[in-house]
């Protein structure tokens, strides 16, 4: 069985439950928290999930017993989801095998221990507890999301890692803070743990300077990221590995936050390369701050035990001066004569050798030496005869088992009340565990050196008291130009790294009076004279010499690309607001960042009044969404734009404002935000408004007057020709009577009359359709493709869809006469004889709009002869388009054919659309001579 079966069935059934209803709430509390922060997410899979974490710390510290509250509160946080209820069973089984199987192997298999204080325990639950819980809880969760259609990352695969970072994540983070704060709690005292929760609150407010953007700071800190890496090894230095625990877990909470709120540098790539760069970032701070902390501790651990060990035989020197042999010693105290058989045999000598005094007693000493010692005893006896003593050397002899024992050996004469040699005593200290903590403390300084060599930074150890190195690293090397052995043995001063000569001094008297140096700039040289910047900050550690460890970064790079940023947005400044225009600027979160003196003046309004979204209160409110969706279309597609809208000045009026946005990119092809112009335009919206109006009545006139020709013809003209038609056949009637010759001219007459009512039948509704009027656009439309494909020989294929059955006379008349003119155009000049008229009605969000589309397959033409040469057909299509607030476009090339589009807008969803359940697109093809 895996496990015991006191670890699944509780002694006291009630305390059992308590413990399982406080786990339940813990786990559910630690998944909906998950859920908080899941901003950063995609089909319900964050980068961080501390549910995870949660569960396996509380299975290693309370037992595998506990196991139905995980499960528990994982089912009702997946009940609660949008997934199926056998899904749920299967997320919570999953997270429930997620936690017991690596608790059951770091327990059972490798030898764990919750302190995290070896190395070795470190490394099991970073295999085993964090990637071998996230590897099955990633497989199950995503496979079962991906199951449900619940799909995220683009992928399964995508899916499945971000699932798997986030729950090792969650792990790194979570667990070793529940498995060692009870630790620190017990270990430190109230000054130190003052002294913790004053570093915690100063890594808190780097982060929140870091992380999140502050509005009063205007350059982005993103690049010192890593800025808190001084902070992790600090508190693994003076707190352990419980002290790097708490402060990757601040670190990360608060990196999280700001970009839940989209501030730091993980909120600006895409989603999966935040989430991605995110969980690499915990991951290394996680990763590097419990990995040091085993070392250092066990350094620390293996120091004080080889110390304790030493002063242990210290008074056990002091006491074998006082009696040559004491029965009671934790040491083998063996008499022997001078030929080395043994005289007495105590019982330390039996619990290190193994054999009995039974056993050894008059045998010689030979049975616990080894062959090649053997020499070596032989000189311990030949210098007892001559009365000398032999003091504490480290050899080996062998128990009765066949094991080697490393002992530290003292030898001294025995001499009987004549002071006559008679034999000697051997006194020996078992120092097996002595040798084991030796080679782990020398095994944990190569490690150490090893991490100390290989650092990113440069780290120097010197002397506490005199500032002489003691040593330096490779990037310190590379960084200086120093060799290790030029620089060890001296000074910084002795070599004139620092610019200034003072500098060490007052670093070193801030480290005794603060105990610490945090992110000090600084400036040195480099061997060749080259000056350079730092980040510089040391800490007082004690590796059996009291030494302080500097680490530097180098950041002349950075503050020369701060001082370029800096000169540049000064004359961008000074530019701007000697510009004779009106200036902004936002940044990639779409908030306005600056506004130039001449926009300042313009609005009467301070700039901070105006930063962020303030500026939007000057708009007119009639404009305002109109421009913010130009405004976020563009921002979202990374191209320009230009609108106008209505801005408020500092008297109050509103002007209209031509306002040009371009997007502006970093060197890394990243969006920086946008830049943009404003020009006030209100005296030509004013003339273009006065030209509408002017165009409006013009047409208005023309419609009358045509009305009116039309009338005329229709009612009083082709009345008295239909009329003049009628007496004609009654004379040819008369005629016929009494000449046929004559009748034949009479009826050739009326034939012509007859055709010419006809024509003006047909002037009369191209004039003035009364069928637009009395029976509405469709009808009139169709009307007119009909008579044109008669008169003209040619096919015009005629649909219409979801028009509305009310419209108003103006959009009515405005469509016919497009329609009239683009498909008198096209049979002129396309070169065929077939066309298509489609008329249909739109909806967008809550407006709805008419659309004309007239398109044919001809010869097409040049779009930019066609502008520059503006026929009255398109002046008079374009004019009568913009008086009812419509748009015009024409499409064409030569070869490809033309299309020729109008759309009004006309109202929102309530108009009668003409588009109910049972309405259908209908198509009318009229062929020629039809």
């Amino acid at each position: 069985m895996l496990f015991k079966i006191s670890e699944l069935v509780p002694r006291n059934l009630g305390s059992y439950l308590a413990r399982i209803a406080v786990v339940f709430a813990i786990q559910f509390a630690a998944g909906k928290l998950g859920d908080v922060l899941q901003t950063i997410s995609s089909g319900g899979i964050g980068p961080v999930w501390p549910a995870s974490g949660v569960a396996l710390g509380i299975l290693l510290l309370w037992g595998h017993s506990v196991w139905p509250g995980i499960a528990g509160g994982a089912l009702l946080l997946a009940y609660l989801s949008p997934l199926p209820h056998w899904a749920a069973f299967g997320y919570a089984a999953g997270t429930t095998l997620a936690a017991l199987i690596p608790a059951f192997l770091l327990r059972h298999f490798a030898d764990f221990r919750p302190s995290l204080s070896r190395l070795r325990d470190v490394l099991s639950f970073i295999l085993l507890g964090a990637l071998g819980s996230a590897t099955m809880s990633a497989s199950i969760g995503a496979s079962l999301l991906y199951a449900n259609n619940v799909r995220g990352w683009s992928g399964f695969g995508p899916a499945w890692l971000i699932y798997l970072l986030g729950d090792s994540i969650g792990v790194l983070l979570v667990t070793p803070v529940l498995l060692t704060f009870s630790d620190l709690l017990k270990r430190c005292s109230w000054l130190h743990f003052l002294e913790f929760v004053v570093g915690l609150l100063l890594l808190a407010v780097l982060c929140f300077i870091i992380f999140g953007d502050l509005s009063l700071i205007p350059i982005r800190l993103h690049i010192l990221a890593f800025a808190v890496l001084p902070f992790v090894i600090a508190a693994v230095i003076r707190f352990g590995v419980s002290g790097a625990s708490l402060a990757n877990l601040v670190i990360a909470s608060i990196a999280t936050m700001e970009t839940e709120l989209g501030s730091g540098p993980f909120a600006k790539n895409s989603q999966f390369i935040n989430a991605i760069l995110a969980d690499v970032f915990f991951g290394v701070i996680s990763v590097l701050g419990l990995t040091l902390g085993a070392i250092i501790t066990e350094s620390q651990q293996s120091a004080r035990r080889a110390e304790r060990l030493l002063r242990e035989e210290a008074v056990m020197k002091e006491r074998l001066h006082l009696a040559a042999i004491v029965e009671s010693s934790d040491d083998a105290i063996i008499s022997m004569n001078l030929e080395g058989v043994i005289l007495s045999w105590n019982g330390a000598a039996q619990r290190i050798y193994g054999f009995s005094a039974a056993e050894t007693i008059g045998l010689s000493m030979s049975i616990i030496i080894p062959p090649e010692f053997l020499d070596e005893e032989e000189e311990i006896l030949r210098a007892v005869k001559t009365g000398e003593q032999i003091e504490h050397i480290e050899t080996t002899r062998t128990a009765k088992t066949g094991n080697r024992v490393n002992i530290s050996l003292t030898v001294s004469p025995l001499k009987d009340a004549s002071g006559r040699i008679v034999g000697s005593s051997a006194i020996a200290r078992d120092i097996s565990e002595r040798k084991r903590a030796e080679e782990a403390l020398e095994k944990s300084e190569r490690k150490f050196s090893k991490i100390f060599r290989k650092s990113p930074m440069a780290l120097t150890l010197t002397s506490y008291n005199d500032g002489h190195y003691l040593d330096v690293n490779e990037t310190f090397e590379r960084m200086t130009g120093w060799r290790r052995d030029e620089v060890i043995g001296r000074t910084p001063v002795d070599i004139s790294i620092w610019a200034d000569p003072a500098e060490p001094a007052a670093l070193a008297n801030r480290l005794v009076v603060e105990g610490s140096v945090r992110d000090e700039e600084v400036r040195y040289r480099r061997k060749d004279g080259t000056e350079m910047v730092g980040l510089c900050a040391a800490e007082k550690i004690d590796i059996g010499q009291s030494c302080t460890l500097w680490a530097i970064s180098d950041i002349t790079q950075r503050k020369m690309a701060e001082q370029a940023l800096k000169e540049s947005e000064t004359r961008f400044r000074l530019l701007a607001d000697t510009a004779p225009v009106l200036i902004w600027m936002s940044g990639p979160d779409k908030l306005y960042t600056y506004f130039n003196k001449p926009w300042l003046e313009f609005t009467g309004k301070s700039i901070d009044a105006e930063l962020g979204s303030g500026w939007t209160e000057g708009i007119h409110p009639d404009d305002l969404q109109r421009y913010m969706n130009a405004y976020t279309q563009a921002f979202d597609r990374r191209e320009g734009f230009r609108t106008e809208y209505r801005l408020r000045r500092h008297s109050g009026e509103y002007r209209w404002m031509l306002d040009i946005g371009m997007p502006r990119f970093h060197p890394d092809s990243l969006l920086a935000g946008y830049v943009g112009t404003c020009v006030d335009v209100t005296e030509g919206k004013q003339v273009q408004q006065a030209l509408s109006s002017m165009g409006r009545k013009l047409i208005e006139a023309q419609e009358q007057e045509r009305a009116r020709i039309a009338r005329e013809l229709h009612d009083d003209i082709n009345q008295r020709i239909a009329l003049t038609a009628v007496e004609l056949e009654q004379f040819e009637q008369y005629l016929f009577e009494s000449r046929a010759r004559g009748g034949d001219q009479v009826r050739h007459v009326r034939d012509r009359l007859l055709q010419l009512g006809k024509d003006i039948q047909g002037l009369s509704h191209r004039l003035h359709s009364s069928k637009l009027d009395y029976l509405g656009i469709v009808a009139a439309a169709s009307s007119f493709c009909k008579e044109l494909s008669e008169k003209q020989k040619v096919v015009v294929e005629f649909s219409h869809e979801c028009v509305p059955r009310s419209l108003s006379s103006e959009v009515s008349l405005c469509l016919f006469r497009v329609l009239q003119e683009a498909l008198q155009n096209a049979v002129k000049h396309s070169g065929v004889q077939h066309f298509s008229a489609e008329l249909r009605g739109v909806t967008r969000g809550v407006s709805q709009e008419i659309q004309l589309v007239v398109s044919d397959a001809g010869v097409g033409f040049d779009q930019q002869d066609a502008t520059n040469r503006q026929g009255l057909g398109l002046i008079s299509m374009r004019e009568r388009l913009h008086v009812v607030n419509g748009e015009f476009q024409i499409s064409s090339r030569r070869g490809y054919g033309t299309i020729v589009k109008a759309r009004i807008p006309i109202g929102n969803n309530s108009v009668d659309s003409g588009c109910g359940r049972n309405a259908a697109a209908r198509s009318y093809p009229f062929a020629r001579g039809a």
